[in-house]
């Protein structure tokens, strides 16, 4: 007991406790020049302040089921983002959902639907294409319907044989 400090040094230090164990301090630091570990049943970290973890090397989360939560925002930066998923992937918004994409878009799917309660446009600055290679294409309106361009071309194939 002191109330001064106390210095330990050792080869090997072990502290154990029955009970509990506690430290309070205005600043608590633990440093380790190479590994260290922590192994507790159940983990709760909290902060009235900033609270950052920082690697000079990568870092990894891994659990059974991982939730995030924030009261504002949440943020994610990187070069590279990757979302696997041996299931579906769903993502919802309150609001709008906004992708800006810097080099283009590329979704690869065995099928894909897309529908809006309200109004779909699709807008392009340079050039536009709707294909059905392996089958038909068609389009409904129940009102008008229209068609348009500086030039409009339109050809059908007929099978062979005939």
């Amino acid at each position: 007991l002191s109330t001064e400090s106390v210095d330990v040094s050792a080869s090997t230090l072990s502290v154990y406790s029955s009970e509990s164990a506690s430290i309070a301090s205005g600043v608590v630091s633990v440093s380790s020049s190479e590994v260290l570990d922590v192994e507790v049943g159940d983990f709760d970290l909290s902060s009235s302040g900033a609270f950052g973890i920082h690697s000079t090397e990568e870092a990894s989360v891994s659990a059974l089921g991982l939730s995030m939560t924030a009261l504002e925002s949440i943020r994610v930066g990187a070069s590279s983002v990757s979302v696997d998923s041996g299931s579906g992937v769903s993502v919802g918004a309150g609001g709008k959902l906004v992708g800006v994409m810097g080099d283009g878009v590329e979704i690869v799917s065995d099928g894909a639907t897309l529908s809006s309660a309200g109004r779909v446009e699709a807008f392009s600055m340079e050039g536009a294409s709707v294909s059905a290679l392996g089958g038909d294409l068609s389009a409904h309106a129940a009102g008008a319907f229209s068609v348009g361009g500086a030039c409009l071309q339109g050809w059908k194939t007929y099978p062979t044989g005939r």
